[in-house]
């Protein structure tokens, strides 16, 4: 499956709703989960930082799928060569 730009920019975008949502829920300020997850005096239980952990987990995980995406679709669609080839 290719994913189009449209699709990258609404897989980008739900992510952040439920980040953002999460974060206005528990009380917690709308800064990049790696960040809070290093602010320690800011996540309050271990809930929090479970889920933080997860968030990152799962982020990693779809930008990288994405980018592998995108990576194959250039593979099966263009022929790469090197200068001096």
């Amino acid at each position: 499956m290719k994913l189009s730009e449209e699709q990258y920019q609404r897989n980008d975008g739900a992510l952040c709703f439920i980040y953002q949502t999460w974060c206005k829920e528990n009380g917690l300020p709308q800064m990049s989960a790696d960040e809070l997850l290093v602010e320690e005096t800011i996540v309050k239980t271990q809930e929090q930082r479970n889920f933080i952990e997860s968030f990152i987990v799962i982020w990693d995980y779809t930008m990288d799928l994405e980018v592998q995406e995108k990576d194959t679709f250039i593979k099966d669609h263009f022929t790469i060569t090197h200068i001096g080839d």
